[in-house]
């Protein structure tokens, strides 16, 4: 009897439903949760925050590395740096308000975002993760939900000296924010919060001074090795880091703060 030269029908059945099964499981696998990871804060710039995000509506709290001066004064250990950063992600993480995105409409308006921010003060009061909000919230309302733009002085004044208390490293907006408060601010009250806010912004233009320095050392040192080409794509994320750091200084900030100077009345 001649034997077939095909393998048996139903094995081959089994083998082709056995694989069309797995993939299909494969394809419905639950998709593992993307973890927000921490942002830099002011003592660990080497890192770009904006690549700590993978949801663009969460790039607007990684703009502005946050001050730990509020959460342990004169502290600057990394764990204090680690706490803070602990922080910051529970508030990243909770969400509070909703941030509005270019050229999509606000899924709030300006007054429930006011309510949203007081009600999450209200509902977390005496909570050390307020240090992180009041750096990164409020900047978000005066400026992505216009009140900086507004004529309201009295919830200008009310987010700035949110900002203010929690020592926030946004000193662009707070020279804005205090450049329209100067008739509304008793002249004593209003030169003790520039008097403090110049410090900080200084010193934070020290540092932005000698990463810079540091980092065109390093990549000036990479471009001399003999071994140049193995390392060229770190001098290039070094090369994109320094594009960005010289973007971003606050020596502009430092000089419209100063601008804001007045002598004390009698």
């Amino acid at each position: 009897m001649k034997q077939s030269v095909y393998p048996p029908l139903l094995p081959l059945l089994f083998i082709i439903i056995g694989g069309v099964s797995w993939y299909s499981q494969y394809r419905l696998r639950s998709k593992p949760v993307r973890r927000i990871p921490a942002m830099a804060t002011l003592n660990d710039l080497a890192r770009l925050d904006e690549d700590q995000f993978y949801d663009i509506s969460h790039v607007s709290l990684s703009e502005i590395p946050l001050s730990s001066d509020a959460l342990c004064p004169g502290n600057t250990s990394f764990d204090c740096r680690k706490r803070l950063i602990q922080l910051q992600r529970d508030v990243v993480a909770d969400y509070p308000i909703p941030i509005p995105q270019p050229n999509v409409p606000a899924l709030i308006s300006p007054g429930e975002a006011v309510e949203s921010y007081r009600k999450y003060i209200t509902n977390h009061a005496g909570e050390p993760k307020l240090i992180a909000f009041r750096q990164l919230y409020p900047r978000i309302l005066l400026n992505n939900y216009g009140i900086l733009a507004s004529n309201n002085h009295a919830l200008i004044l009310y987010f700035t000296e949110q900002m203010l208390n929690a020592h926030s490293q946004d000193f662009a907006t707070l020279a804005q924010a205090l450049t329209l408060l100067k008739p509304d601010v008793p002249a004593s009250q209003y030169n003790q919060w520039l008097t403090v806010t110049i410090r900080e912004a200084e010193a934070r233009k020290i540092e932005q001074q000698k990463l810079i320095s540091d980092t065109k050392k390093q990549m000036a040192a990479l471009s001399a090795s003999t071994d140049f080409e193995q390392k060229k794509s770190y001098w290039l994320s070094l090369k994109f880091f320094l594009e960005r750091l010289e973007a971003t200084t606050v020596s502009a900030d430092v000089v419209a703060l100063h601008k804001l100077q007045q002598p004390a009345r009698q």
